[in-house]
């Protein structure tokens, strides 16, 4: 059996000029969802990020996941996602059987780039705002499977992956609009930016423990989890690890530590939106009888209804020009109702 390996799954990299600020940019909302910050009860159900065999050391793609997933949840529980998007989400199966919406950590760490040596923040997010998301149950992975023994487990865990789930993620892509913002870790940024996101951010794990709580220490950073409550004496910090095995549900996820904690000096928020889906793409067909200012539209229900002339089809639809609309000497008969006009 290979050793696993744990918590060296964060590769650091500089802000550039290209990333967006939280507090410093006019693209991102600044929501304020939750006043007091305190995401616990919209976080689906904890995921492990190893298995019996080996790490995925994709900590990156399940901490980014976990944020995502807790403002959608929210997002649905407050009825502020569209009908058509909460269909496409029910319809295909991002919805699991609590109610929560569960996407595919597997998929995202493969569609980043996640390696060895783990992924970077902007990488999986990226590819999240990209590449999109799918559900868990495409996509997912028994951890206590025995793998075929030409492929050792980590590079089945990356295997590629059917075209058919790529185009579903780019699908989720095109109708949600997933930004991603830098938040500079400091007190006040960290209050402001827990009220609209949970917070992904990078850590040490071989700071000391005094009972459940970690406390400070100048260790390597190494991690990432999502910080989603801050309580009376320390951050909750949701892990992919069991760190509370005393505790029951979610909480046997929460790394506790200390106020003063060593953080990364940034880690990232999520705004998510609804984007406005064009449903019906194909231009309507057009008729208009000789003599008869009155312009006729071909409906689902195959009928032709009247609705106006050229001025009133140029306020509804400004692109249409008179060669649109064909010209007939005689009406049809399925028509709904006669403009005499």
């Amino acid at each position: 059996m290979q050793p696993i390996l744990k918590n060296t799954g964060v590769i650091l990299e500089h802000v550039n000029s290209l990333d967006l600020i939280y507090g410093s940019n006019d693209r991102a909302k600044d929501y304020v969802f939750i006043e007091d910050g305190n995401w616990t009860g919209f976080y689906s159900d904890g995921e492990l990020q190893y298995s019996t065999y080996y790490d995925s050391m994709a900590c990156v793609s399940f901490s980014a996941i976990k944020v995502v997933s807790a403002i959608i949840n929210f997002r649905i529980r407050k009825g502020l996602i569209n009908a058509s998007n909460l269909k496409f989400l029910n319809d295909n199966g991002y919805i699991n059987e609590k109610g929560d919406f569960d996407a595919s950590e597997r998929f995202t760490a493969k569609m980043s780039g996640t390696t060895s040596k783990g992924n970077s923040g902007r990488k999986v997010w990226h590819s999240i705002r990209h590449d999109g998301l799918i559900p868990q149950a495409l996509w997912t992975w028994d951890r206590g499977r025995d793998i075929p023994q030409v492929q050792k487990y980590f590079d089945w865990f990356y295997n590629e992956i059917p075209q058919r789930f790529k185009d579903l993620g780019k699908e989720f892509a095109k109708r949600f609009d997933i930004l991603y913002e830098i938040v500079l870790m400091n007190e006040g940024n960290i209050k402001r930016a827990m009220q609209k996101s949970p917070i992904q951010l990078f850590i040490p794990t071989s700071c000391p423990y005094k009972k459940t709580i970690q406390q400070y220490c100048d260790g390597s950073i190494g991690h990432a989890v999502s910080l989603i409550d801050d309580r009376e004496h320390y951050y909750a910090l949701f892990d992919h690890y069991i760190k509370q095995a005393g505790e029951k549900g979610n909480e046997r996820y929460i790394r506790r530590v200390v106020k003063n904690y060593k953080f990364n000096p940034y880690g990232y928020v999520a705004t998510i939106e609804d984007k406005k889906i064009e449903l019906h793409r194909k231009p309507f067909n057009l008729i208009k009888q000789h003599g008869i200012s009155s312009i006729y539209f071909y409906g689902m229900d195959k009928m032709w209804h009247g609705f106006g002339d050229m001025d009133i089809l140029r306020t509804f639809k400004g692109e249409y020009k008179k060669e649109d609309v064909e010209y007939v000497d005689t009406l049809p008969s399925n028509i709904s109702f006669i403009i005499k006009k």
